[in-house]
């Protein structure tokens, strides 16, 4: 799982944890407007943006063979396709991207060749895969985004870079109309009032999370968190024991497991220490997509604010 902030590298950077993270600032700054260069004959417009990490990157002017090993949900929402990426990305967005066309180039550490043999023309990566910064300089310029900044920030930088403010713009708008329709339906469930809690299932450990990682539940959706979710500010593993005291007073539970189905460790956690909690008792807990909901991205906000509708209200969302 993972940005992946994806909650998974948060997960590897919390010892677990990916692309994830609360707090943080990074938003590229284009520092040279759109100059010329002469190659072979032919002028071809660049353009030089410095990156979150202070790296000065020459790029084309409108990259359009982008090799994205992070920031695919951003890409998506301007309504650009990568030619490569992670099979992480493949997997979270496989609904989103034509994936005979995207091709798979590793995990976190790339396939250099498979990069290379697709001749991008930019490559995007996170401050946490610099190890792959020299070999991949070789194929093609770099930007590198900062790991750990918020959903916002990690849109703008790649809005930059790709330049297409019209497609953020669009989205943004249609986004924020949807958070409106979403607010309504819990409002018409009567539910606008009741508190939820996230847990996350990751291998064999149980997590929690700082509320911002699921802001399309609690700002967007409109759910409120229960106090546990409000005491905690960080990604934790934590103890069955003391998951009780976490979930105390929400009315709904939101369990993250692969593929939001059920496990036997989930359901052993649900039917013994969970048992006596109010969304237990009231059979208002859910299992949800580990992937999906732990992408930390305005798209991944998206997907938790209509799932989570859905799961409260039983009123999908379009």
């Amino acid at each position: 799982m993972k940005k992946h902030w994806n909650i998974a590298a948060a997960l590897a950077a919390a010892g677990v944890l990916s692309a994830c993270g609360n707090n943080g600032s990074s938003s590229g700054e284009e520092e040279d407007t759109t100059e010329s260069q002469e190659e072979s004959g032919s002028e071809e417009e660049t353009k030089t943006i410095t990156d979150p990490t202070g790296r000065d990157v020459e790029m084309p002017a409108s990259p359009d063979k982008v090799v994205a090993l992070q920031n695919v949900a951003e890409m998506i929402i301007l309504e650009e396709e990568p030619i490569g990426t992670t099979s992480y990305y493949l997997d979270t967005y496989e609904d989103d991207l034509d994936t005979e066309e995207t091709e798979n180039v590793g995990d976190d550490m790339p396939d250099v060749e498979k990069v290379s043999g697709l001749e991008p023309d930019l490559i995007i990566i996170s401050d946490y895969q610099a190890d792959s910064l020299e070999n991949l300089e070789k194929i093609a310029p770099v930007y590198m985004t900062a790991f750990g900044a918020t959903p916002e920030e990690q849109l703008a930088d790649i809005t930059e870079v790709l330049g297409k403010q019209d497609a953020e713009e669009e989205w943004m708008t249609q986004f924020e109309e949807n958070a409106e329709e979403a607010q309504s339906l819990i409002e018409d469930a009567e539910e606008a009032d009741s508190q939820a809690a996230v847990i996350q299932f990751y291998g064999k450990e149980l997590y929690i999370h700082d509320r911002s990682i699921f802001e399309g539940l609690y700002t967007k959706a409109g759910v409120e968190p229960s106090p546990g979710v409000l005491e905690n500010e960080e990604t934790q593993a934590v103890s069955l024991e003391t998951i009780a005291d976490y979930t105390e007073g929400a009315d709904h539970l939101f369990i993250l497991t692969e593929n939001g189905e059920s496990t036997e460790d989930a359901e052993e956690l649900v039917n013994t220490l969970l048992q006596d909690t109010e969304a237990v008792e009231n059979e208002q807990y859910y299992y949800v997509d580990n992937t999906k909901w732990s992408d930390f991205s305005l798209k991944g906000q998206e997907y938790q604010m209509k799932d989570a509708v859905e799961k409260i209200t039983g009123s999908p969302m379009e």
